[in-house]
C-alpha cells in the first residue's frame, strides 16, 4: 500500500507488511502491546525524557490514553476515595471520578500550572484521621482548558510535595508534541523524577491522537512496574 510521506510534501511512499509482522498483526498478542510498538516506545522514553530502561518502570499499549487513564483510576482509587485534580480541570476525566463517586479536591492554577502554595495548603490542613489522597491529575503542557504549561520551578515543587505526602502523579500530556517556539521545553515529571533516587511518583500518559491520528486510538502509559502490571489486569 501507499502513504503520504512525513518528509517531502506531495510525496508518497510505499510500505509492505508480510511475513512475521503481518503474522503478529493478525494474531493476539501481549496484554502490553504489540512487540516491535512496545519497544519503539521504549526508545521513545529514553530519548524524550532521558529514562533508560531498567526493572523499575514499564510501559503498556492501550486504545488512546484516556484508556489507559480509566483503567489507571480504577486500579488505584477505591469508591468514595478523595482525588486532587488540577481546577479547571479537563472535563474528559470527569466521569471517571464521578463514576467512583470519588471526592474531587480543587487544586489551584495560574498561567504557571499548578499552584504549589495551594495544593501544599490542602495537604497540610488535611483532616485527622482522614486518607490523604492517593492521586493528583494534571496536564502539564498546553492544559485543556486553560492553555497553560506548568513551569519548571512548579513542577519541582509537586514533586517535592508528591513525595512529602506520598501521593503520585497522573501525568496526562497529549500536546508535549505540539510545542512551538525557541524556548527550551520543560522536561516532563516523568524525566524530572529519575533526577532524585526516589522514582516512582509519576505515571505519565502519551498519545499519538494529536501527532498522527486520533481514530487509530494508540495511547501508552508509563510508569513503576507494579503500577503497570495492575492497569495491564483491568
Amino acid at each position: 500500500f501507499t502513504a503520504a510521506s512525513p518528509t517531502e510534501e506531495g510525496a508518497e511512499i510505499s510500505a509492505r507488511i508480510d511475513g512475521d509482522d503481518l503474522t503478529q498483526g493478525l494474531q493476539y498478542g501481549a496484554t502490553a502491546g504489540y512487540e516491535k510498538l512496545f519497544n519503539w516506545f521504549v526508545g521513545l522514553q529514553e530519548f524524550s525524557h532521558h529514562r533508560k530502561k531498567t526493572d523499575d518502570w514499564a510501559i503498556t499499549v492501550g486504545s488512546g490514553s484516556q484508556d489507559l487513564i480509566y483503567k489507571a483510576v480504577n486500579a488505584l482509587v477505591n469508591p468514595g476515595d478523595p482525588v486532587l485534580v488540577e481546577c479547571p480541570v479537563y472535563a474528559g476525566v470527569l466521569p471517571m471520578f464521578s463514576t467512583l463517586n470519588c471526592e474531587q479536591v480543587e487544586v489551584e492554577t495560574d498561567a504557571h500550572g499548578i499552584k504549589s502554595s495551594s495544593l501544599r495548603s490542602i495537604l497540610e490542613n488535611w483532616p485527622a484521621g482522614k486518607p490523604k489522597p492517593r492521586v493528583l491529575y494534571t496536564v502539564p503542557y498546553g492544559c485543556n482548558p486553560t492553555g497553560m504549561t506548568a513551569t519548571l520551578e512548579r513542577r519541582k515543587e509537586v514533586l517535592t510535595l508528591a513525595r512529602e505526602h506520598n501521593f503520585l502523579i497522573l501525568e496526562d500530556d497529549p500536546y508535549y508534541y505540539l510545542y512551538y517556539g525557541k524556548a527550551p521545553r520543560y522536561p516532563s515529571y516523568f524525566a524530572l523524577e529519575s533526577e532524585e533516587t526516589n522514582t516512582g511518583r509519576v505515571l505519565r500518559f502519551d498519545s499519538l491522537s494529536k501527532i498522527l491520528s486520533a481514530g487509530i486510538r494508540i495511547g501508552f502509559a508509563s510508569g513503576p512496574k507494579p503500577l503497570l502490571d495492575a492497569i495491564n489486569k483491568h
